[in-house]
């Protein structure tokens, strides 16, 4: 059995499954997911609470249980349920609880056999480059149910260079503690990534996604076409449901044949998830504050980096 214990939003999740099926399928044997962490709503300073979300796409995962956690670690404090602990290894269990201690690709994890317990975010596609096929099946959405607003601009974007501009502010400006760790990529970096995707490629149309987009239309400025997709595009003006606005601004930024992305998963998936042929993706440098973690594990080495 392999467990991933699921943490943070979309993207990180995603990572998650993935380093899990790969080892699932290594291993031969069953994937569960662990949403407790997920579930717990015990009050945390500065905390941005998530929820599950990879059922925006048509997996048929097995969630773990209480007994399954339970067989791997032994806990500290509030008990497992709350998952307010620390995980203790315990020396007399067969299982293997594995903790991700660093940023970069471990290719020692890929060598694991046995129950694995892994709790992490697991971010580079070394782990499940081998499997893409596999992930990207897994990562297929429900239905795209958009409004005809976003049919018209899912018609715009396939008959277009359509270049997905993926503005990530939200919780990394408002967010003391998420501000501090990863901080919004700032102006210099969306108008330089931009002009060095107008130098590569004829005609783009940009398509701006953001979770602040009255900032993006109040300083964004190109000559060149662009579009700001509001929650018009997204689903109907009545009933707001957010996973559906959730799996269709996925689904839209994953339909563009390029990406200027901010220093998100969010947008890291849909550019890595695209089919389209010779794709430009262009990346922060800065996806991080702190400039001594390597993220060079995380980027396929065709993609562009820009300052």
């Amino acid at each position: 059995m392999i467990i991933v214990k699921l943490q943070g939003g979309l993207g990180n999740q995603m990572f998650q499954y993935a380093i899990g099926r790969k080892l699932s399928m290594l291993n031969k044997t069953t994937l569960k997911l662990d949403l407790s962490f997920l579930l717990d709503r015990t009050t945390r300073e500065n905390f941005e609470f998530r929820e599950y979300d990879l059922d925006i796409f048509a997996l048929e995962p097995y969630f773990a249980t209480y007994q399954d956690i339970k067989n791997f670690v032994t806990t500290q404090g509030k008990g497992i349920k709350t998952q307010v602990y620390k995980y203790l290894v315990n020396p007399f269990l067969s299982q293997k609880y594995i903790k991700e201690n660093s940023f970069s690709f471990n290719s020692n994890i890929l060598s694991l056999t046995g129950n694995l317990y892994l709790d992490g975010y697991w971010q580079s596609p070394l782990y499940f480059e081998d499997i893409k096929a596999e992930i990207k099946k897994d990562f297929r959405y429900i239905s795209a149910n958009l409004p005809e607003q976003g049919e018209h601009l899912l018609t715009l974007i396939k008959a277009n260079q359509s270049v997905c501009l993926h503005v990530r502010r939200g919780d990394f400006v408002y967010n003391t503690t998420n501000s501090k760790v990863h901080g919004f990529v700032g102006l210099d970096y969306i108008q330089t990534a931009m002009e060095r995707m107008t130098n590569i490629i004829s005609s783009p149309i940009f398509i701006v996604f953001s979770d602040d987009i009255n900032w993006c239309l109040e300083n964004i400025k190109t000559a060149h076409s662009i579009i700001f997709v509001s929650r018009d595009y997204l689903q109907q003006k009545v009933n707001y449901n957010r996973k559906l606005e959730l799996s269709n601004t996925h689904y839209l930024m994953q339909s563009c044949k390029h990406f200027v992305i901010s220093n998100s998963t969010f947008s890291w998936w849909a550019a890595w998830l695209s089919n389209h042929d010779n794709k430009i993706v262009i990346y922060p440098k800065k996806w991080f504050n702190d400039s001594s973690i390597n993220t060079s594990d995380l980027m396929p080495s065709e993609w562009i980096q820009i300052p």
